[in-house]
C-alpha cells in the first residue's frame, strides 16, 4: 500500500521522496524492549515470556507492541503464560469482526488459497497443489495471489507467502483449521 502511494503517478505523494523498505525488528531487541518496558513501570516479565510475543506475532512491530500492551494491562506484578494467554485471546477477539469480514468479502478459490499458504505450500500451480486446494487454473491461481498481495492479505518473503496479518493467521487457523493459538 506505502509503495503504491509513492510510486503512482495518480497519487499525491508520487516520487515525494526515497523509498526505504525496513527490515522487521530483531528478536532479542523486541525483547529487551518488552522487559524494559516492564520494568519502567514496576512490573515484571521474564525474557522467556516476553520472547514469546515477537515468536507469535512473528516480529511484527504493530502487532507486537499491540500484545505486549495487552498483557501489560493485564499484569499486576509478573507477567507469565496465563497472561499471554489472556492477552492473545483478547487481541485476536477484538480484531474477529474485521477479519471475519476480510474472509466474506473474498471469493472461495481465494480463501483456498490462503488455505494453501497456512497448509506451507509454495507450487500454488502445480497440478497437485490445485487440485488438493480446489484452486481452479492456474490462470486463477495467479489472479488470486495478485488480488491478495495487493489488499495486503498477504505477502511473499525469500519465495514463501505468508499472512501479512500474523494475528489474523492464528484466527484463520482456529476457524479454519481447529488449531489452537493457546501458548504452552
Amino acid at each position: 500500500m506505502m509503495t503504491d502511494i509513492f510510486n503512482n503517478p495518480a497519487k499525491p505523494f508520487y516520487r515525494f521522496g526515497d523509498i526505504m523498505l525496513l527490515q522487521k525488528i530483531e528478536t532479542k531487541k523486541w525483547i529487551d524492549f518488552i522487559c524494559n518496558g516492564f520494568a519502567n513501570t514496576g512490573k515484571q516479565i521474564d525474557e522467556k515470556t516476553a520472547g514469546m510475543v515477537p515468536s507469535l506475532m512473528k516480529n511484527h512491530s504493530w502487532y507486537v507492541q499491540q500484545l505486549a500492551h495487552y498483557i501489560w494491562n493485564l499484569t499486576d506484578t509478573k507477567a507469565t503464560i496465563t497472561e499471554v494467554n489472556t492477552a492473545l485471546k483478547e487481541l485476536i477477539n477484538a480484531n474477529s469482526p474485521l477479519y471475519q469480514k476480510e474472509t466474506e468479502s473474498i471469493s472461495h478459490t481465494q480463501l483456498n488459497l490462503l488455505k494453501a499458504v497456512v497448509k506451507g505450500e509454495t507450487q500454488f500451480t502445480s497440478t497437485a497443489v490445485m487440485q488438493k486446494h480446489a484452486l481452479g487454473t492456474p490462470r486463477n491461481v495467479s489472479k488470486n495471489k495478485t488480488i491478495l498481495i495487493n489488499s495486503d492479505i498477504i505477502h511473499e518473503i525469500n519465495s514463501v507467502f505468508e499472512f501479512v496479518d500474523p494475528a489474523f493467521e492464528l484466527w484463520f487457523k482456529k476457524q479454519y483449521f481447529n488449531q489452537s493459538y493457546t501458548v504452552l
